[in-house]
């Protein structure tokens, strides 16, 4: 089944929020077991929900949302970072697989304030994909789409497995003045699997840009383009990978294949390294093997 937005009248001119539109077609397309969700030409924004910070939320299987490209379909946070664009939230009486973003924009808003100071750290993301200890989010592909100024992590990863990220381009500090400094307190990372496992994970032929303007070559930028805690089986091949602040990749994750990567930073100096390997020691369970293979990379 293929719905077009077009049929739900929402707004495409970046003027008015076309959220209610959006999770309607979104409801419809669960309810008749999953399809094609078209999202035309056009710049959607999306507001909260009132009743929590996410702005649209997709919590079943065979969903695949589709835009005529990034730089073309844009979903654009209303007003605030508050508000995570989509949730892909696993319930724990039905399964969640088979699901797939391309061709797309996601476009952050610049954060009032530091955003450091913001302590909910899956709150500020802009794709969270949430399955459960005992039940993954399998089957994911998020190709061809970008991700434009996400105050934290653009996307946000839980308990998620077969994931396959490919051909998308992360573009921070693009349009706006970065702020003045980062304590460094929190990270700003491209795809971050936080405290929870994830495995069978593949990014390839990806471009990260943590500091379009290069408003600073000191301290400002994103911290990096990947941070995998826990879990393992992560391949990542081919990508380019610019103006990291930290570490451009960081693996707690294992076992983990890095090769045929470019890195290049100007941002934060002599402490931007390209990888930081090591398994966490206090969750080795977590952890399937603390074996890292870095090979084939260039450091520009």
């Amino acid at each position: 089944m293929i719905i077009n937005v077009k049929e739900y009248n929402v707004d495409n001119t970046g003027l008015l929020d076309s959220r209610v539109g959006l999770q309607q077609a979104i409801l419809d397309l669960e309810a008749a077991g999953g399809g094609i969700l078209r999202i035309p030409k056009g710049t959607y924004l999306l507001g909260g929900s009132g009743n929590s910070f996410y702005s649209l939320i997709i919590s079943s299987s065979n969903i695949f949302i589709e835009g005529d490209g990034p730089g073309v379909t844009i979903l654009k946070q209303l007003n605030s970072p508050d508000n995570n664009l989509i949730l892909f939230n696993k319930k724990s009486n039905k399964p969640l697989k088979n699901i797939g973003v391309s061709g797309i924009t996601f476009n952050g808003c610049e954060p009032p304030g530091n955003p450091d100071d913001k302590p909910d750290v899956e709150k500020y993301a802009l794709l969270v994909f949430k399955g459960l200890i005992d039940s993954y989010i399998e089957n994911i592909t998020i190709n061809n789409c970008e991700f434009r100024n996400a105050t934290r992590d653009a996307v946000f990863l839980l308990y998620v497995k077969k994931i396959r990220i490919q051909n998308n381009c992360w573009n921070y500090y693009d349009g706006f003045s970065a702020p003045a400094s980062f304590p460094g307190t929190v990270h700003h990372c491209g795809v971050f699997s936080g405290g929870e496992l994830v495995e069978d994970v593949v990014v390839i032929g990806n471009n990260f840009n943590g500091n379009v303007g290069g408003v600073s070559t000191s301290d400002i930028g994103a911290d990096g383009f990947l941070w995998f805690s826990k879990g393992g089986n992560i391949t990542v091949v081919g990508n380019t990978i610019r103006n990291y602040k930290l570490e451009a990749i960081q693996m707690n994750a294992g076992p983990a294949t890095i090769s045929n990567n470019v890195f290049d930073t100007i941002i934060g100096g002599s402490s931007a390294t390209a990888l930081l390997a090591y398994p966490d020691v206090a969750n080795t369970d977590l952890i399937y093997n603390p074996v890292y293979l870095f090979s084939s990379n260039k450091q520009l």
